[in-house]
């Protein structure tokens, strides 16, 4: 059990400071061009997954499930990671963690405006709970206020947000079908296909123009935030109930806030603990089983 217990504060520690590395990553490098050169190594290695140990469900997922696949691919890789690149080159790490941590009780929302969860006013209390909790992050949180054109950035953020809630949606019916290995790796190589259309003959001459601390960032969104979060995640979830592991991604937005404070001097404030504070409540509210 410690070794479950220490996948899941691997997962979490690495996707907390994750926040954190793509602000710097993003110094040099355009939103879509960091998602580019994150997911090119990723894919590489789940093709070779896909083509080699996962070869039957590989075939059968794409003979059976092919288009479902692609849009779960385009939802996760290309849109969810430009939407929040787009909109951290101005919001806070602390408030980007704030806002993707919120996507459980918009998964929520978004599942009962289709039909596949009932209502159920617990549930609909801890929806008001969180999004009273982003709109404190949000309005109060920033020890200046937020300009104006900040707005457009929170949007970006946001819609990273509604992008992780969408694909939860679709994942979740082939989950009851696919073992989540291969199709996760058969996500990151379709999913990092559009983001080609980024690497012209401009972006290639400019990698070798990227300094010392932009490889490394780009080396651990990666290979540590991607492949070795996800392997710990999933090994977590092989031996624990899911709610009993997805409860401690609450920890990600605080932790995120902890590290902008020690390594970067990013400010917090208490209308931003506040906030998240009741985001994490109403998170928990809406994803805890209710009798």
């Amino acid at each position: 059990m410690t070794r479950v217990y220490g996948a899941i504060g691997t997962s979490i520690l690495v996707w907390s400071l994750a926040f954190l590395v793509i602000r710097t990553a993003l110094a040099q490098l355009k939103p879509a061009e960091l998602a580019l050169l994150r997911f090119i190594p990723v894919a590489l290695l789940c093709g070779i997954f896909a083509a080699i140990k996962f070869r039957k469900e590989t075939t059968r997922i794409l003979r059976e499930d092919r288009g479902a696949l692609i849009m779960m691919s385009m939802l996760l890789i290309p849109f969810y990671n430009w939407c929040l690149y787009l909109g951290q080159q101005k919001v806070s790490p602390g408030l980007a963690a704030l806002m993707i941590g919120s996507s459980p009780a918009v998964t929520y929302v978004m599942a009962f405006s289709i039909g596949q969860e009932k209502f159920l006013w617990p549930k609909m209390g801890g929806i008001l709970l969180a999004f009273a909790g982003l709109l404190i992050a949000i309005v109060l949180g920033s020890e200046r206020g937020l300009e104006a054109s900040g707005w457009a950035y929170v949007l970006a953020v946001f819609g990273a947000t509604m992008s992780a809630s969408s694909y939860s949606i679709m994942a979740r019916s082939l989950l009851f079908k696919y073992d989540p290995v291969p199709l996760m790796c058969l996500v990151m190589v379709t999913g990092t296909v559009p983001l080609l259309i980024a690497g012209g003959p401009e972006f290639w001459g400019k990698l070798v123009l990227l300094s010392g601390k932009t490889w490394v960032s780009i080396g651990y969104l990666s290979l540590i935030a991607t492949l070795g979060g996800f392997y710990s995640w999933f090994y977590a979830l092989k031996r624990l109930p899911a709610s009993n592991v997805v409860i401690f991604a609450n920890l990600i937005p605080f932790l995120t806030m902890l590290f902008g404070y020690v390594f970067y001097g990013e400010h917090i404030t208490a209308w931003l603990i506040a906030g998240g504070v009741l985001i994490a409540l109403g998170v928990y509210q809406t994803t805890r089983k209710i009798a």
